[in-house]
């Protein structure tokens, strides 16, 4: 008869040990696994969150400007209207864009009819009203950091009037990886047409002729 032999003490031990490190090892791939989707779900929201920001801005720039009947107030030599004969109506200063909007179309400026964009603080932010003045946050450092806003405005004469594009270009970076920079460039063409002594001084470069 043969006879049978148990698994010594030491031989145990060796398996449970290996066993320890297997079950070590696929935890430490799961979380590292858990950790990566977590990041690429944060960095798909981020720039999710930056390319709605700038379809927002320049969509609301298309329509900047626009008053009913603007040809009855509107010529090549003066603006009638409360939406491009004062300072607030069209304003460029460094990464800051203002301008207003006739929102209900009723050729009257209201206090929520003065908008504008601009980068402070590492955000995009939208202004809201005109007096007093309020900025709102349309980014958050939490899932994106705004380190460059910039605006380049063009203009062409359109009959005796200014024809205007804008071109926006923001640099961003998320808040885990800032050696990683994303760069989004876009241009928008500005539907309403001014007279060209409201843009006196602010289109920047020589007028051309479209």
């Amino acid at each position: 008869m043969h006879q049978q032999r148990g698994e010594t003490l030491a031989g145990l031990l060796v398996g449970l040990g290996l066993g320890l490190l297997v079950v070590f090892a696929g935890q430490r791939m799961l979380a590292q696994h858990l950790r990566h989707e977590r990041q690429t779900q944060t960095l798909l929201q981020a720039q999710i969150q930056l390319r709605d920001v700038l379809d927002l801005m320049l969509h609301t720039l298309q329509g900047a400007q626009g008053v009913p009947q603007a040809w009855k107030t509107r010529t090549g030599n003066q603006c009638l209207d409360a939406f491009c004969n004062g300072p607030e109506d069209f304003a460029l200063s460094g990464t800051q864009l203002e301008f207003t909007l006739d929102r209900n179309q009723d050729g009257v400026q209201d206090n929520n009819e003065c908008l504008g964009f601009r980068l402070s603080s590492g955000e995009i932010k939208a202004k809201t009203a005109c007096s007093p003045v309020v900025w709102n946050s349309l980014t958050g450092l939490d899932h994106l950091r705004i380190t460059t806003l910039q605006w380049r405005l063009r203009c062409t004469l359109h009959g005796q009037m200014v024809q205007r594009w804008i071109d926006v270009e923001v640099h961003a970076q998320w808040p885990d990886s800032p050696s990683q920079d994303w760069v989004q460039t876009q241009s928008v063409l500005m539907l309403n047409d001014v007279p060209v002594r409201s843009m006196a001084g602010l289109c920047g470069t020589p007028l051309t002729t479209s």
